[in-house]
């Protein structure tokens, strides 16, 4: 990548990460000559478990699923980082010289800067603005991880599915939503055997109607009121 090129993307960045102002000019020059792109399709993964860290990645465009999966491949979505984010996990395996922890999956069409770890770590030192984006990051980011915590441990399987239907009926303006049993399920922690068989009961109760790789919302009151139930 050329220096201009390089100059281009890093003005881009500064508008997405204001710690990036602070930066003097040797901090500025530093991350310009040892920053490259990285494109990525969806599906493709960005970072695995066990993976050693040799850089920090920054997102430009794009969405990147962060998520634990166990011996019994069930998979836990930890959090989302978007534009505007770093992997806050790829910077704590870096600082503290252990491997990556979780997994690391883009979900659409993803641009990102990598800037090696060394560069990473001596800009941090010396940057007070960088240290507070990250600190506040990271309390983002474990908050995120509380709640689903939280909704696998003391939420049971029915609330959990109502309050992520009714959320994707607000966020998508519509009663009628197109997607499949295996990705609720791993939107909430759960496996597709017991989505299903819930989704089933709901059916049988009126509230929502089933066929293929979607799911009609026929009660909205129905679903409120599973969510409101101790």
């Amino acid at each position: 990548m050329k220096f201009l090129d390089k100059r281009l993307i890093y003005n881009k960045m500064k508008s997405l990460y204001p710690f990036m102002e602070y930066f003097n000019t040797d901090q500025e020059q530093l991350f310009i000559t040892n920053m490259f792109s990285r494109h990525y399709s969806a599906g493709s993964i960005l970072l695995e478990d066990g993976f050693s860290g040799n850089n920090i990645f920054f997102i430009l465009e794009g969405s990147v699923r962060i998520s634990r999966i166990s011996e019994e491949g069930r998979e836990v979505i930890l959090y989302r980082i978007y534009k505007g984010d770093f992997c806050l996990m790829t910077a704590y395996s870096i600082m503290t010289d252990i491997d990556f922890p979780a997994i690391a999956q883009v979900e659409k069409k993803t641009e990102v800067i990598a800037l090696p770890a060394m560069i990473f770590k001596d800009i941090l030192t010396e940057n007070p603005q960088l240290q507070s984006f990250i600190f506040t990051s990271s309390l983002n980011r474990l908050k995120d991880v509380i709640v689903v915590l939280e909704n696998i441990t003391f939420t049971g399987i029915k609330q959990r599915l109502a309050k992520f239907l009714l959320m994707m009926a607000n966020q998508r303006s519509s009663h009628t939503l197109k997607i499949t049993h295996e990705e609720i399920a791993l939107e909430i922690g759960s496996s597709r055997e017991v989505i299903s068989r819930t989704l089933k009961n709901l059916e049988d109760a009126g509230i929502v109607g089933l066929s293929r790789a979607q799911v009609q919302i026929l009660s909205l009151d129905s679903l409120k009121n599973i969510c409101s139930c101790d």
